[in-house]
């Protein structure tokens, strides 16, 4: 044993036993003097860790594990992976965390067994960051917690459930705010809804992040709080619907979209100008930086590189440009507005081979 030792990482793939019983070892043998503790395995000691300042711990899930003691007093930032929902803070002495100023808790779907007891209330009054996530549809750290009014970070990702589940709780302001799920889930279509709400009880918020992948649907009208600076939407989009964003997101500063599809056929065809001399009005929007994914509809592909250059002729504030799969004519157009774009500075291009063969 190291008398000086006051750290310790476990890395590598969990749920091992005879690893998990190297490791919760080792650690037994530090808890008096450890203050940092960073472990993808789960933690199993008798003894209490006393110094504890940092705790990163993996594989709470894990049926009748128990997280080792520690003081709340002591902590200042607590990590805590695979949390199922019958989670019971009870390994915690204490129910402020008086110190803490970094919480980060990622809830799994599973249990593990234990009996349902009265939640305890968990008081965070120095708290910064709250960063909540997972495969739950309950995350009951905002039914338990009481939170300082204002932090400067809160992230949430989770699925319609969830987010049903915490709509109407009071979460605390936060200067950047984080919203985002994922996954094919029963009721998608409230999903982006629910998200919504929670982002516009947050207005004051400096920054505000919207994220949507994989097959949850969005259509034209479904993100409307126009307190969000940065949208990501790896679902597919339709023209019509990145028209709409645009539009009415006026506060929206980054707009990346992965799934860049065609759709009503009135809105497809436009009329560019000739030149750069012959400018468009310019969206009411603050838009700095777009990054377009195209899918793969050759049928299609003419009419939204024209619909493209048409939105972005009305971006003139527009700094950082990002394309993939879109066709090479779009390329070519594009060089011909070169003076309709001031303030661009920074042009990335990704192009499949694919793109290259069908127009070549």
């Amino acid at each position: 044993m190291f008398p000086k030792v006051t750290s310790l990482k476990f890395s590598g793939t969990p749920f091992y036993p005879a690893v998990d019983a190297l490791y919760s070892h080792i650690a037994q043998q530090y808890a008096h003097q450890l203050q940092y503790l960073d472990s993808s395995h789960p933690i199993s000691s008798e003894r209490k860790f006393e110094m504890l300042k940092h705790a990163s711990i993996n594989g709470i899930g894990v049926s009748n594990y128990k997280v080792p003691q520690m003081s709340a007093e002591c902590l200042e930032k607590l990590s805590l992976y695979n949390v199922p929902s019958d989670f019971s803070w009870n390994s915690f002495e204490g129910s402020e965390f008086s110190n803490l100023y970094e919480l980060c808790v990622y809830y799994t779907a599973a249990s593990n067994g234990n009996q349902r007891i009265p939640a305890r209330r968990l008081l965070f009054p120095k708290l910064k960051v709250l960063d909540v996530d997972g495969i739950s549809n309950e995350y009951p750290v905002f039914h338990q917690a009481v939170f300082p009014e204002e932090i400067s970070r809160l992230f949430i990702s989770g699925f319609g459930d969830m987010y049903r589940s915490i709509r109407d709780i009071k979460l605390p302001r936060a200067k950047k705010l984080g919203i985002s799920t994922s996954l094919d889930h029963d009721d998608t279509s409230q999903t982006v809804s629910y998200m919504n709400q929670i982002a516009k009880n947050a207005a004051r918020a400096e920054t505000v992040y919207f994220r949507v992948y994989n097959n949850v649907p969005v259509a034209a009208g479904d993100v409307t709080c126009t307190a969000i600076t940065v949208l990501y939407l790896k679902t597919q989009i339709s023209i019509e619907t990145m028209l709409s964003l645009i539009g009415t997101l006026h506060n929206l500063v980054d707009l990346e979209l992965g799934r860049l599809i065609g759709g009503d056929s009135t809105v497809q065809y436009v009329d560019l100008p000739e030149s750069d001399e012959q400018l468009l009005e310019p969206f009411n929007s603050k838009l700095k930086c777009l990054a377009l994914k195209v899918e793969d509809q050759p049928e299609a592909s003419s009419n939204i590189v024209d619909v493209v250059i048409f939105i972005l002729l009305k971006l003139p504030m527009l700094r950082e440009l990002m394309c993939e799969q879109l066709a090479k004519a779009f390329l070519n157009k594009l060089e011909l507005y070169v003076e309709a774009y001031p303030k661009l500075q920074t042009i990335a291009y990704g192009i499949s081979q694919d793109a290259i063969d069908n127009n070549e």
